[in-house]
């Protein structure tokens, strides 16, 4: 497979043909420069093009680089502009493929890990030039090794899914969803439509992930608010409880501070925002008790209410769960 980023190494390295002076020899200097860079814009152009094409502009790059140019002595200078550019061949990427591999079992490599180095590996690869009779099993080989890491995170998305809605808190399913969108980043680019196909299928099972751990994150702050509401009754009820003849005298004279107290403390922590339905109504219910509880005394509601929308108290919020 040959790159985008393969063909644009080659049109550089073919500009510095066309425009090094000290590569060409005698009057032909300009005929060849002109050569060059005819083919040199066709590649541009060709970089979808079959491997065939390409083969055959390499070849007419190499034939016209190695003309002779006639020198001052008459004689004929060959040259050859992809002198020092080191061409790899099918043996180099099984040499690196292998010790890849083997690093992975020394090492025991995490999943993580393995898709990391292979991912690093084809980046390397995607700037290496290759001898043009061995261009098409290194392409085959290649684009192997592309769909290998294609599977490895697709499996490696599915198990961190599954790990992220399973999370004990939003902390760690929030960290796990960071280790997908990793990994998604890592993702080759689509080729075909088959790969834009499974890569659209990765995606949308993500977004999938990413709401249910927040509908989860959303349920668990319900389940708290809904304990933080029942401590709340719990304190009223202590406040008001008729244990024997004597405490009657609590419906008359109500201790409005305690009672105040117990609401803020129990209930001020809880952004509303974020309730369901039911969670709302529990909440509004014990809130209007302690209102009630207040009397007719408008300073003790309003010291209520102010309790309640106090700015310096810390409000949870689901991204705590």
């Amino acid at each position: 497979m040959i790159s985008n980023r393969l063909f644009v190494g080659l049109g550089a390295l073919l500009a510095v043909c066309a425009v090094g002076s000290s590569w060409w020899v005698g009057k032909a200097i300009s005929g060849l420069r002109e050569e060059v860079a005819a083919v040199r814009d066709e590649l541009g152009t060709a970089r979808s093009e079959s491997q065939a094409q390409f083969s055959n502009l390499l070849g007419r790059v190499t034939q016209a680089a190695r003309s002779a140019a006639p020198a001052a002595g008459g004689e004929e200078v060959a040259v050859d502009p992809f002198t020092g550019v080191d061409f790899k061949k099918v043996s180099d990427i099984q040499v690196r493929v292998d010790a890849m591999v083997g690093a992975w079992r020394s090492q025991n490599k995490t999943d993580i890990a393995q898709i990391d180095d292979l991912a690093g590996l084809l980046v390397e690869m995607d700037d290496w030039l290759f001898v043009p009779e061995e261009q098409p099993e290194a392409n085959r080989i290649i684009a192997e090794e592309v769909n290998l890491l294609r599977r490895l995170i697709k499996s490696q998305v599915t198990k961190l899914s599954k790990a992220a809605i399973a999370a004990q808190d939003g902390k760690g399913a929030a960290k796990i969803m960071t280790q997908i969108n990793q990994l998604l980043s890592l993702y080759p680019v689509p080729s075909t439509a088959d790969d834009q196909a499974a890569l659209e299928q990765i995606t949308a099972s993500i977004l999938s992930t990413s709401r249910r751990v927040e509908e989860i994150r959303y349920l668990r702050y319900n389940q708290w608010a809904i304990s933080q509401i029942e401590i709340g009754l719990k304190g009223y009820r202590k406040e008001l409880a008729i244990g024997s003849v004597q405490d009657i005298s609590k419906l008359m004279n109500r201790d409005r501070e305690k009672l105040r107290s117990a609401a803020i403390s129990a209930m001020s922590t809880i952004d509303t925002a974020y309730l369901t339905p039911a969670a709302m109504d529990l909440y509004n219910y014990a809130y209007t008790l302690y209102r009630d509880a207040m009397g007719s005394n408008d300073d003790s509601r309003a010291k209520l209410a102010k309790g309640f929308a106090d700015p310096s108290v810390k409000r949870r919020t689901p991204a705590d769960f």
